[in-house]
């Protein structure tokens, strides 16, 4: 089994970091903003001096590579290198007008959110737009979170609803180039929500490992959905991946055979 490095990728607003979350109204991100400091990622360094509200040094690292980037707001690769680095974090989401912020809480596989995402509609769930990202300390997540953001959830709920329904339909940087992709042993996903064109191509990944292309998938519309379901399973940890290699040949088995 082979996952590689998260790499975030680029964005078309500046994702803006913030320091801890102290207070948070009951309006939620609205009544969050004035009480947080912001400053653009691109000027934070993992040894800043901002003490332990900081985000971690491998974290914030991950994040820096697309913090000033302008292109689309991508939410789907900051949510997988915090499941990646087990780090929570606060999110500032847009969704048309409305603010909706969102915690995230690897560790204890939960989220809170001021906004019931997992009863969102999927044409809203495309819509939603990544604006801040920043730390949450672990002695003030449950006072921060309780007041503004009173939806709860399991975490691998919220994963696949946005890998499979979100803005992005393109492969996580670690998951994607020249791979098969395999079902791995795990946790069943039935408990998750299961749209009807899901269980044929859950079934192609139970076999032998196989490219999107080897899948049943003839269309475009067909590979976008191969593309976010890959996307959902590797974050629910049940995704394995082969990289493709060349095949070389044993020339010491070849010269004895010769002799």
């Amino acid at each position: 089994m082979y996952f590689a490095k998260t790499l975030p990728v680029v964005m078309p607003t500046p994702v803006l970091l913030t320091d801890v979350v102290t207070t948070i109204g009951s309006d939620a991100a609205s009544a969050l903003r004035p009480l947080l400091t912001l400053q653009p990622m691109s000027t934070l360094q993992p040894s800043s001096t901002m003490g332990p509200s900081t985000l971690s040094p491998s974290l914030l690292s991950d994040l820096q590579r697309f913090a000033d980037e302008e292109c689309e707001t991508d939410l789907l690769p900051v949510l997988a290198a915090s499941v990646r680095h087990a780090k929570a974090l606060a999110m500032e989401l847009h969704l048309g007008e409305a603010d909706v912020m969102l915690l995230v809480f690897p560790r204890e596989q939960t989220f809170r959110c001021s906004l019931d995402l997992c009863a969102l509609p999927p044409e809203a769930t495309t819509r939603l737009r990544l604006v801040r990202v920043g730390p949450v300390l672990e002695s003030q997540s449950q006072a921060t979170a309780d007041a503004a953001t009173p939806h709860v959830g399991i975490l691998a709920k919220i994963l696949w609803l946005l890998a499979l329904h979100g803005a992005r339909d393109e492969l996580l940087p670690e998951i994607a180039g020249p791979v098969r992709y395999r079902l791995a042993p795990g946790v069943p996903l039935r408990s998750l929500p299961m749209d009807p064109w899901i269980q044929p191509l859950l079934q192609g990944l139970r076999g032998e490992p196989a490219t999107i292309e080897e899948l049943d998938t003839p269309t475009e519309l067909a590979r976008a959905r191969a593309r976010r379901l890959l996307n959902a399973i590797y974050l629910q940890g049940r995704l394995m991946v082969t990289r493709s290699l060349p095949m070389q040949r044993r020339p010491s088995v070849t010269r004895r055979s010769a002799r």
